[in-house]
């Protein structure tokens, strides 16, 4: 069992489960299905989550919520991405990624950024 801050968000809580829960993410192949990944299932193991766009085709996230199969998704592209600066913390390098916050779970939601690894972000941050 995790023990989270108060402050954590949803999505910083699902980057976590990801991260300590070994979701396992595999890129499809070219063309029409270059960007669709898929994610495993910790809870059913040998079943896949389709992940494309940042959405999700498992319970959670057709419920509305943020889930740890497009956090893991997050968390294996962030390498992909140019340097940016972290909200939380201000670190600044190619580990900060950019996550959508949806303010109250609903909505288009709000890109931030926020560094890939959160127990080194706390630390910087002094939490």
């Amino acid at each position: 069992m995790i023990a989270y801050l108060p402050e954590t968000s949803p999505e910083e809580r699902a980057i976590l489960r990801a991260a300590t829960e070994g979701v396992q993410v595999e890129r499809l192949g070219q063309g029409s299905e270059a960007g669709i990944w898929l994610a495993s299932s910790v809870s059913r193991p040998g079943v896949w989550h389709a992940v494309r766009d940042g959405r999700c085709d498992c319970e959670g996230a057709q419920a509305g919520r943020y889930c740890k199969h497009v956090a893991a998704v997050e968390l294996a592209t962030a390498g992909q991405r140019e340097a940016h600066r972290c909200q939380s913390c201000g670190h600044f390098g190619y580990d900060v990624a950019r996550f959508v916050e949806h303010i109250g779970g609903v909505g288009d939601g709000v890109a931030v950024y926020r560094c890939a690894d959160l127990a080194a972000c706390f630390g910087r941050a002094g939490l």
